[in-house]
């Protein structure tokens, strides 16, 4: 219910996103007598420095009731949540703040971006052409194991990079992407 007030979604819920059938991640709440006023996830994830997985602490889903903001409810998790980070081994923390000051004051600050990229499909034309035909293929679950290899490799060449083999990241969800093709390699790699 906090959630989907605060970031908009359906009144009843997939139970697959339930706190309690998620896995890689801790969460903590505030209440007020028997009510829930406030809650705050961390997910376990790793970020690449220098070609080493760092543990980071993912700071997500900070909601507050909109009778219970105001009143320091979403400063009391930050500040439970760094003490349980620390527990947790995560040295490094981020977030997409929505309320700047609120992390700010707490010690984060930004250091980042996110981009993105469009390129026209025509652009494609000006790269050299292979010496045969590359044929892109779905990914199967036999193709997964190589497909996190990859990425791994390449995501530890660049500095903040999500490592994605801790228990936040479920691999076989990649199949569902619409976005992932496989080349085969000659040998069939």
């Amino acid at each position: 219910r906090l959630a989907r007030l605060a970031f908009g979604g359906p009144r009843e819920p997939d139970p697959q996103v339930l706190w309690s059938n998620q896995k890689g991640w801790h969460g903590l709440v505030a209440e007020e007598g028997t009510a829930l006023v406030g809650e705050l996830k961390v997910c376990d994830y790793r970020q690449f420095f220098g070609g080493s997985a760092v543990p980071m602490g993912g700071v997500a889903s900070v909601a507050v009731d909109p009778h219970a903001r105001g009143r320091g409810v979403a400063t009391a998790l930050i500040d439970a949540a760094l003490p349980a980070m620390r527990e947790h081994g995560q040295v490094i923390s981020a977030l997409y703040p929505s309320v700047t000051p609120a992390y700010r004051s707490r010690g984060w600050e930004q250091t980042g971006n996110y981009e993105r990229v469009k390129i026209r499909p025509e652009l494609f034309a000006m790269l050299a052409k292979p010496s045969s035909p590359v044929v892109l293929e779905r990914p199967g679950p036999d193709d997964l194991p190589a497909l996190r290899d990859a990425y791994l490799r390449f995501a530890s060449t660049v500095d903040r990079m999500l490592d994605r083999s801790t228990a936040s990241f479920e691999l076989k969800d990649v199949l569902d992407l619409d976005v992932v093709e496989i080349a085969p390699g000659p040998d069939g790699s």
